[in-house]
């Protein structure tokens, strides 16, 4: 997805590449096609980790019942075309009432880790499969630094998703595909692994019976998932970047998370103080004398903040800050 001009002009931070972080993230990449269920593999560098997820693609001629069975767009979970190019997933997010927590989750390692207090959009799109006699709501993504692993089908990700699909946007008109969007800001970065699916409980995932060309026994809920992108909207501006380690002076701040008050110890003594937004812009400045000082937080808003200590002789170090 690309930010238009007006948008990048009224962005106060410098935008980041926008390349999407999310290798092959429209499954049109395989190593071969697929012939049966659970071959999410085939689409390099998709994972089966955490349940046999299916790839569908248009390489298999497809057939809405029998075998080949998964084809694009005719399968045996239903008819839809993907939303782009001839590939997409399908993951169960509900198993039915004799597997209330049933769970499939498709697992991928981006292409570089997320970083610290750096705004990601993150957006997948959703289909419920045709076959299948619920929908859900709560479809969302999970960022983790470690790679999942879950021993048994019937189990939900014991994690709290990262971004999910708001309980009033129901993902239930099967004739369509569905947007799951939002911004995911890390606090403290190195979120390696994107994971999406249902992490919700079935108390807690607001099923929907739609029923609509559901076949008898299909009382789950099933969805295809296409075009996965993950893409950094800011991050801080080279002007305020932090100076090379030789330049740098001995600075300690803590704690760090912050919430009201920022204590600064530092290797010699110091002539001010400043606490930068990530636009540049001086949010508080002070004259600072000795190594050791308070600054107070109270009135700023969370986020990512630069510390910048100069002092008596000129030189100056910075260092990030979260509150």
């Amino acid at each position: 997805m690309k930010l238009t001009a007006a948008i990048l002009v009224a962005l106060p931070l410098i935008v980041q590449g926008q390349g999407n972080l999310v290798p092959n993230g429209s499954f049109e990449d395989i190593v071969s096609c697929p012939t049966g269920t659970a071959q999410i593999h085939l689409a390099v560098p998709w994972l089966n980790d955490v349940g046999g997820v299916e790839l569908y693609h248009g390489c298999n001629p497809g057939s809405s019942s029998g075998s080949p069975h998964v084809g694009v767009p005719a399968n045996t979970t239903g008819h839809q075309y993907a939303h782009s190019g001839e590939g997409y997933a399908g993951i169960f997010a509900y198993g039915g009432p004799f597997e209330p927590e049933g769970r499939e989750y498709l697992q991928v390692e981006l292409t570089e880790p997320i970083q610290a207090s750096v705004r990601y959009k993150v957006s997948f799109w959703a289909s419920p499969a045709d076959k299948y006699q619920y929908a859900v709501t709560s479809l969302g993504a999970y960022f983790s630094d470690t790679l999942m692993t879950r021993a048994v089908f019937n189990s939900v990700l014991d994690v709290e998703p990262s971004v999910e699909n708001p309980a009033d946007h129901p993902l239930a008109d099967k004739d369509i595909w569905h947007m799951v969007t939002d911004t995911f800001n890390s606090r403290y970065g190195g979120e390696r692994y994107l994971v999406i699916g249902n992490f919700r409980s079935a108390e807690e995932s607001n099923l929907l019976w739609v029923d609509s060309g559901a076949t008898q026994n299909h009382n789950r809920s099933y969805y295809y998932i296409d075009d996965i992108s993950v893409i950094a909207l800011d991050s801080i501006p080279k002007s305020i970047a932090e100076p090379a380690t030789e330049l740098a002076l001995t600075l300690t701040a803590w704690p760090n998370p912050a919430t009201s008050l920022l204590h600064i110890r530092s290797g010699l003594p110091l002539a001010r103080l400043r606490l930068l937004d990530l636009s540049g812009r001086t949010v508080h400045a002070q004259e600072a004398h000795g190594t050791t000082h308070t600054i107070p937080l109270h009135t700023l808003p969370a986020g990512l903040y630069l510390l910048e200590a100069e002092d008596t002789t000129g030189r100056k170090a910075v260092q990030r800050v979260v509150k």
